[in-house]
């Protein structure tokens, strides 16, 4: 199967290749709604993009806040470096060796989507629906994994590509940091099918697909009028205006955690 030799190649081609990240400055505002049982969290979230930088935050309360805790991460796209403000200590954390953020997509933390249930692989399916969010035509594909129960589960992404309209032109290439979106895509393939593990003839079909920006992204069990749903991700409001540089550094009130020092 020649996909694991292709990714490779080009995650060494983005190692040593990776152009300068052109300036961009967007905030974007969205909701994570999870559901457990009768418990419904629902946490605003925070993402702000000024160049090669992002912060990264969220606000609500509930199970979901407690368990990601008040703070705020601070990342460098293309180093991989990132800060952890933890606000209610008034601590931070730096770190190394973090992924690259060199896609639309990766602008949120998409772990917290889980992998694909052990022992699993992920199909790739187009469901027969269609939406307008944020007042562009969205278009859905969907993870879809066996379980126990009818219908199985399923992670289905609703995306546009009207890029340039919903962020502005500049603002696109930095998302990318320079690279081709086609480039680009080919590198998120390979980082989607490997997390969800997905049918080698799903890894080849997603491979042709054209990833744009996911504005919704749901997770739920069975399908139809049985479907039950577990999350949903939004963004609600995407604005272009300039950003402090002070929203990008460490507050001089905060001090290391544990035994970092420096700042």
């Amino acid at each position: 199967m020649p996909f694991p030799h292709r990714s490779l190649v080009i995650a060494l081609l983005w190692a040593f290749l990776v152009p300068a990240v052109g300036r961009a400055d967007l905030s974007i505002s969205g909701t994570l709604i999870t559901h457990s049982g009768h418990v419904v969290d629902t946490l605003a979230t925070h993402l702000k993009i000024k160049g090669p930088l992002v912060r990264r935050s969220l606000e609500g309360e509930g199970t979901l806040a407690d368990f990601f805790g008040r703070r705020v991460e601070i990342l460098h796209r293309t180093s991989g470096a990132s800060t952890v403000l933890d606000l209610e200590a008034g601590t931070y954390t730096r770190s190394t060796g973090a992924a690259r953020l060199c896609h639309p997509w990766n602008l949120f933390d998409l772990r917290w989507l889980g992998r694909a249930p052990e022992g699993a692989q992920g199909e790739l399916v187009w469901p027969d629906t269609s939406e307008v969010i944020l007042g562009y035509p969205a278009h859905a594909f969907d993870f879809r994994f066996p379980t126990r129960q009818k219908g199985g589960s399923t992670i289905r992404f609703w995306v546009v590509y009207e890029l340039d309209s919903l962020f502005g032109p500049e603002s696109v290439q930095s998302l990318y940091c320079g690279f081709a979106e086609a480039d680009a895509d080919r590198q998120l393939s390979a980082q989607l099918s490997r997390q969800f593990s997905l049918s080698p003839e799903s890894i080849e079909e997603l491979y042709k697909v054209r990833l744009g920006y996911p504005v919704r992204i749901e997770s739920f069990m069975g399908q139809g009028s049985t479907r039950l749903e577990l999350s949903r991700f939004e963004t609600k409001v995407v604005n272009q205006a300039a950003l402090a540089d002070s929203l990008f550094s460490v507050p001089d009130s905060f001090k290391p955690a544990g035994s970092q020092d420096g700042r």
